[in-house]
């Protein structure tokens, strides 16, 4: 009989117990298909709870699925990855040489031997800023099973303060050559906006006026931008969601005004200088692209998917219609 390693064996405890031990840490979960660590294009429900209940409402509609971290204001992720060589501990080796080594945090093993690393601090959220490594805008959570794997803590501390040099890593990322524009998901899919909305809502910067609030604003719309949503539409979303308090303060003019107190503005800046990443490279069909079998779901998956796409088709359709002829 041959040996597995541990991260080859399957717990006893099923992934809904890893995400109420996470929720008891105030994290933010959302649900996933079974056996699949990322949401298939038209399913993202955009939505997440630190709620025991809600968790285990998700549990009885599909026993044994799978369930993300969300990360937040007070949460943040380096991932590892090592998969297909993609060379993640070679980069994170590189980085510790450069910044230091990593604080020991609440760690994850993935199933590919890869990591996710824990922080707390503002989320960053950046594709690829090193080979192998993400600060992705979810991990899978811990005891979530894929294949004859599943995601195990291997160390359950406390997570640390965000590295003070995080920023500045990604900030020199970004001194390297510009990406393609060219969009790397259809833009203004519903279940992109729902979480754009989720985003703004809850985790976006705030844009405040002394405290960086010019930056900030530029940064959010540069998150839009990552997450598939086209110029037009994210200045809507941002007026809509964002442009009020308590996320900003004072409140951006739209359309009309002196320049530089213009929300439509800022968002062209971020559309021409952001230019480190492709528009929707932060979506989970960019992400997963490579992964035909996140595009698997059961039935019962295939008809939230299409009640999420419904309504969000409903709310916004006319406006991207609209928005696409111009």
């Amino acid at each position: 009989m041959t040996n597995k390693t541990d991260r080859d064996s399957l717990p006893v405890k099923p992934p809904v117990d890893g995400a109420l031990a996470c929720s008891k840490r105030g994290w933010r979960i959302a649900p996933l298909p079974r056996g699949l660590k990322a949401p298939p294009p038209k399913y993202f429900p955009g939505i997440a709870y630190a709620d025991a209940t809600q968790i285990t409402k998700w549990e009885a509609e599909l026993p044994g699925r799978n369930y993300a971290v969300i990360p937040g204001i007070a949460l943040t992720f380096i991932d590892v990855d090592v998969r297909d060589d993609k060379g993640g501990l070679d980069s994170l080796a590189t980085l510790e040489f450069e910044y230091g080594a990593l604080p020991p945090t609440f760690t994850v093993r993935t199933p590919s031997g890869g990591f996710h690393y824990y922080f707390r601090g503002p989320h960053i959220l950046k594709n690829r800023w090193r080979p192998g490594i993400d600060c992705p805008p979810y991990v899978v959570a811990p005891l979530s099973r894929i294949g004859n794997g599943y995601y195990q803590v291997i160390d359950a501390r406390r997570p640390a303060p965000m590295p003070n040099w995080l920023p500045e890593a990604i900030g020199n990322a970004d001194e390297g050559d510009d990406a393609d524009q060219t969009e790397a998901v259809e833009l203004d899919q519903p279940h992109n906006i729902a979480r754009a909305i989720w985003h703004l809502t809850h985790d976006a910067r705030r844009s405040i006026q002394g405290r960086n609030g010019e930056y900030a604003l530029l940064l959010t719309a540069g998150d839009l931008k990552d997450m598939g949503i086209s110029k037009h539409t994210a200045i809507d979303l941002l007026a809509e969601h964002y442009n009020k308090e308590p996320f900003c303060d004072p409140i951006w003019l739209v359309g009309d005004g002196p320049t530089a107190d213009r929300l439509d503005v800022k968002v062209e800046n971020a559309w021409r200088y952001l230019i480190q990443t492709q528009p929707g490279s932060a979506t989970p069909e960019a992400d997963f692209a490579d992964d035909p079998a996140s595009l698997d779901l059961d039935d019962r998956e295939v008809r939230k998917a299409n009640d999420t796409t419904t309504i969000f088709r409903r709310v916004y359709g006319r406006n991207l219609k609209r928005q696409r002829r111009s």
